[in-house]
Formats: C-alpha cells, structure tokens, sequence
C-alpha cells in the first residue's frame, strides 16, 4: 500500500486528500470517483517516509481523508 496527497481544484472549492491505495493510478482513480468534476494533481514532492504504509488487515480498502486549504 502507498498513501499520497492530492489536491482537488472543483472551482468553487480546494481540498488536499490523503489518499492510501494498491497504486499511485488506482489513488487518482479513487479521488476521481469521488470529486468526477474537479482538477486532481498529485502534491509534490512525495515524501519517500511516508509513501509507504503498512496493511493493517490486509485487505485493499482505500482511504480517504479530505481538509480545506485556504485559497
């Protein structure tokens, strides 16, 4: 499992997601699905610490955990 940040642009709002997933492509997927009419670009740099997660249950359930960012 990887974790990555992503910013969403939908225009009338910002967000930053913490996204955990299989694959950097099946995160943007995900956040695709959940925001279809925003802008997603992966926040770089990635940091290499964290990029990495463990599987607590080994399952491939993803995550996510949005917050605003001012803009």
């Amino acid at each position: 499992m990887i974790r990555i940040f992503v910013e969403v642009n939908g225009g009338a709002f910002r967000l930053e997601v913490a996204v955990q997933a299989g694959s950097i492509s099946e995160a943007l997927n995900v956040v695709k699905d959940r925001y279809p009419a925003g802008d997603i670009r992966v926040r770089f740099p990635i940091d290499g610490e964290e990029f990495f997660v463990r599987e607590d249950d080994g399952s491939s359930l993803m995550e996510l955990e949005a917050s605003k960012v001012a803009g």
